[in-house]
């Protein structure tokens, strides 16, 4: 399990950190400089400041930057390691942590979020996590409006092969320099992105409800809302 953890999460910053945050930063438009990977210039220290005001308190300075028309860029060539979740409940709290936060950064920042494509794409993926749990409960529900139901889960299957295939085959080619993650990426699609989603849409439900969440942060518990 601990292998399969850290395998599916080098494919995710693989996809997420590199790749999306360089085609970000081909715009000088990243959203999110995460804390180990990021040298900010002094200058910039002393017209922004970190704050409290989220429990992400790097994405709500990188939005900050953001804001006051400065680049943010990346160099694809910079070598950084951090240390990621090897437990199932060391990823939930970070990523609880993270995703909530994201969502507090989009209700201060609102009026400039909503005119920024990058955001707007962020915060559609809670949307659609959403949407994709009520569809994955809808399931049975469907399924006995049909009379042979064995025939119809043998379909299903076939469809729910098809586009797991079609993601290996498109995105396989960026893992060809390590054959361990290409292997993976079965898992990485069909188990470790369903899990995301519901995880995702819990959040997010959580954020609409105003229930909001316990956050563990190191030695502290934050009740974030």
């Amino acid at each position: 399990m601990r292998r399969i953890m850290i395998y599916c999460q080098m494919i995710e910053y693989h996809l997420e950190q590199e790749i999306m945050r360089y085609l970000q930063g081909l715009g000088g438009n990243i959203l999110v400089c995460p804390g180990p990977s990021t040298a900010v210039r002094r200058s910039v220290c002393d017209v922004v400041r970190f704050s409290d005001d989220t429990i992400v308190e790097d994405a709500d300075f990188t939005v900050n930057v953001l804001q006051k028309s400065m680049k943010v860029v990346q160099n694809p060539q910079a070598k950084v390691y951090t240390n990621a979740p090897e437990t199932l409940g060391a990823w939930y709290k970070q990523r609880t942590r993270w995703w909530f936060g994201y969502l507090q950064v989009w209700k201060i920042h609102r009026r400039w979020s909503v005119g920024n494509t990058w955001m707007i794409y962020n915060y559609l993926s809670y949307i659609i996590s959403v949407c994709s749990i009520i569809m994955i409960l809808l399931i049975p529900y469907f399924m006995l409006q049909y009379n042979d139901v064995t025939d119809l889960a043998l379909h299903g299957l076939v469809y729910l092969i098809i586009p797991v295939l079609l993601y290996i085959l498109l995105t396989g080619w960026l893992f060809g320099h390590d054959k361990k993650l290409l292997l993976m990426l079965i898992p990485y699609v069909i188990i470790y992105s369903t899990f995301r989603v519901f995880v995702l849409s819990y959040v997010y439900i959580c954020y609409l409800t105003g229930m909001g969440l316990k956050i563990k942060f190191g030695s502290r518990t934050i009740n974030a809302k």
